[in-house]
């Protein structure tokens, strides 16, 4: 019980730390796209 427990636990991180991780990219894309509209 308490290794599936750990388990989701784990599982939810490693997808909180992914969706982090694409969100930096988006929002990188994102200020790179601005950044040669405005300059």
């Amino acid at each position: 019980m308490d290794n599936l427990v750990l388990n989701f636990l784990t599982l939810e991180m490693n997808t909180n730390n992914f969706m982090i991780f694409q969100l930096q990219n988006y929002l990188q894309m994102f200020a790179i796209l601005t950044y040669f509209i405005i300059f």
